[in-house]
C-alpha cells in the first residue's frame, strides 16, 4: 500500500467517463495492488480498474457476475438513500490514506468525519 501514490477521488474522477461512481477501494487481485471503482450507467454496472500509482484507468468491464451485481445493486441502494445531496467525489480524501498515528479529515456538506476513528 505504500507504493499507492493515487487517490480514491483520483480514482474516482478518472472513472467517471464509464458512469457515476458509488463505490471506490484500494484491494489485492491476482497478487497486485489495485483501484477498483463501480459506476452506474443506463441501468448497469462496471467495474474500472485503475493504476494504484498513476490513478490513470487501466481497464473497464461489464459486472455481470451475481456476487458483484449484488454488491454493486447494494452499493447504489446505499448512494440513493445517502442525506449529502452532492457526488461522491467530494468526500473522499484528496490525498492517500495517511500513514498511522495520522489523521485526516473528510469534509462534505457541513459533515466532518474524522480517520482514523
Amino acid at each position: 500500500m505504500k507504493d499507492a501514490t493515487a487517490t480514491l477521488q483520483g480514482g474516482l474522477k478518472a472513472s467517471e467517463r464509464e458512469g457515476t461512481p458509488i463505490s471506490a477501494k484500494f484491494e489485492i487481485e491476482d497478487g497486485k495492488l489495485q483501484l477498483s471503482v463501480y459506476t452506474m450507467k443506463d441501468g448497469g454496472f462496471t467495474e474500472v480498474v485503475a493504476d494504484p500509482k498513476t490513478g490513470a484507468v487501466k481497464e473497464a468491464e461489464k459486472i455481470k457476475g451475481a456476487d458483484d451485481l449484488k454488491a454493486a445493486t447494494s452499493q447504489k441502494a446505499a448512494t440513493a438513500k445517502a442525506k449529502c445531496p452532492c457526488s461522491l467525489l467530494p468526500r473522499t480524501l484528496s490525498r492517500p490514506i495517511p500513514d498511522r498515528g495520522r489523521s485526516a479529515s473528510i469534509r462534505s456538506c457541513r459533515t466532518t468525519v474524522q480517520w482514523p476513528r
